[in-house]
């Protein structure tokens, strides 16, 4: 398997993902530095429970090739572009220097979801289907990826959701229109969800949806 790590800087901060054969395997939410970007994508690698974080946390960043040629590297550095070119635009400002709130389109590269459960698999695929600028129950997401009652297990695989903002966990929120946890913190999901427009207000200890309207899975 040949896996290729790479790091970009955004408006938003330091980036750092994972591209596998299969597609996207890892992504990190921005951070302040480079390092802290790379720390977090090898998080997501280990919560796919297919890479050793070491491997993803390598100091030179280059390529880990166990079997292919250069063929396969090309094919990887031509996919970590397309990835780097669909996030740096996700999280561009504008030139006020304010969140663009601007729909961009859902990516159309592969995404690496093998080795997971059909369960864990499911939801991911499901959840990838919510659009820019909406947002989705735990339990209406259950039922999407086809285990309704489920919402409790479906709010886990959030959490270990490995390619965030591709897989858009942060548009997840509780039936009530709390916008409820984030792995990046409840401030990095206020921050996500009011740049794609979506309209909220302090409600006690958490932020809800104003004018809640959830997503409807075809």
């Amino acid at each position: 398997m040949s896996i290729l790590p790479f790091t970009l800087y955004t408006d938003a901060g330091w980036v750092s993902g994972l591209v596998t054969e299969a597609g996207l395997a890892a992504l990190s939410l921005p951070m302040p530095t480079r390092e802290e970007a790379i720390r977090d994508a090898a998080m997501a690698s280990f919560r796919s429970s297919r890479i050793e974080p070491a491997t993803a946390a390598s100091a030179d960043r280059k390529a880990f090739t166990v079997e292919g040629d250069s063929s396969d590297l090309s094919r990887l550095r031509l996919l970590a572009e397309q990835v780097k070119e669909w996030v740096s635009r996700y999280l561009k400002k504008s030139e006020s220097g304010e969140p663009a709130c601007c729909p961009v389109s859902s990516p159309d590269f592969p995404l690496d979801l093998n080795g997971m459960t059909s369960f864990r698999k499911a939801v991911l695929l499901a959840m990838a289907n919510i659009p820019y600028g909406m947002v989705s129950s735990y339990s209406g997401l259950a039922k999407a990826a086809g285990y309704p009652g489920c919402a409790r297990a479906v709010g886990g695989v959030c959490a270990a959701n490995p390619i965030p903002l591709v897989i858009p966990c942060h548009r997840v929120i509780l039936s009530d229109g709390r916008i409820g946890n984030f792995g990046g913190g409840k401030e990095m999901k206020k921050w996500l969800l009011e740049r794609e427009g979506v309209a909220l207000e302090r409600r006690a200890d958490d932020w809800i949806v104003r004018a809640l309207r959830f997503w409807t899975f075809r």
